[in-house]
């Protein structure tokens, strides 16, 4: 097999594994939702009475924070936006995905500033070579 043939099917298998992240990514995504929602109501259920909900809700972010490696403010929108998704509509990881793909379109468009358009041209410089 001649180096042009190994570079081939070495660059084919960069794509396959590739091609499996991506189909995975969002099975990913919807576990760590649930867990992060189950986590939250299981940490919830154990608490005295008398806890303040604003200080149990600053430990939970910092517990998902260090587990994660974000900061307390990315967990905590983490801990909302798992609440949202296993509580409205189809439970995380339930949803079809065409929904879950608009969901996650118009999250990145809030969270983004620069437009789509820009982006996508800015990717297909990316990948020229």
């Amino acid at each position: 097999m001649g180096s042009g043939a190994v570079a081939k099917a070495f660059a084919d298998i960069c794509l396959d594994i590739l091609a499996w992240t991506a189909g995975s990514e969002p099975r990913f995504a919807a576990l760590k939702a649930q867990a992060a929602a189950k986590y939250t109501d299981n940490i919830h259920s154990m608490a005295p009475p008398a806890a303040s909900a604003q200080a149990q809700e600053a430990s939970v972010a910092a517990e998902i924070a260090c587990v994660l490696t974000i900061g307390p403010r990315a967990a905590s929108v983490l801990l909302s936006e798992s609440h949202e998704l296993t509580t409205r509509g189809c439970p995380a990881g339930e949803m079809p995905a065409s929904r879950f793909r608009h969901k996650a379109r118009i999250w990145r468009e809030r969270h983004h500033t620069e437009s789509i358009e820009k982006r996508h041209a800015k990717g297909v410089l990316d990948r020229r070579v």
